[in-house]
């Protein structure tokens, strides 16, 4: 990645540190090795990790929030039912629509990509265990 140049403004230096993090190598590469760890492309992993139990989610949802053609979701939703991972299901306020339900088997394989994703990166070991701590707790003010 690029450099993150110095930003008059911290918060937005801050988020492109974050940004090169994200989009880095490492990152990129952990991606991949999470959806080699469950047999699946990273589209699917995507949706996979979107999910919640017993949650049906309409299909039409993932197409808004993958921003692609609902027939690619169709798609995507076909792969990971043929591996046990989801179930389509029929909304029952709205017969025409076809909601998307993660499995137990779709359960265990977002935890185990979850596992492989959640891994720390070697370069978090350039911290303290003080500033890993202060760092994951600045974190979770950001996303609370």
């Amino acid at each position: 990645m690029v450099s993150v140049p110095t930003r008059p403004d911290p918060a937005s230096e801050a988020w492109a540190c974050i940004a090169d993090l994200f989009m880095g190598d490492e990152n990129h590469d952990r991606f991949h090795s999470a959806c080699d760890a469950i047999n699946i492309g990273p589209p699917a992993l995507k949706m996979l990790l979107s999910m919640e139990p017993g949650v049906g989610t309409p299909m039409r949802v993932f197409a808004d929030r993958m921003r692609c053609d609902a027939s690619w979701v169709t798609s995507l939703v076909d792969g990971l039912e043929e591996l046990g991972l989801v179930e389509r299901r029929i909304l029952p306020t709205d017969r025409r629509v076809k909601t998307v339900v993660i499995t137990k088997a779709g359960l265990a394989a977002q935890a185990k990509a979850l596992a492989v994703l959640h891994k720390a990166p070697e370069s978090m070991r350039a911290l303290t265990a003080a500033e890993q701590r202060q760092l994951r707790d600045l974190l979770r003010k950001v996303l609370a």
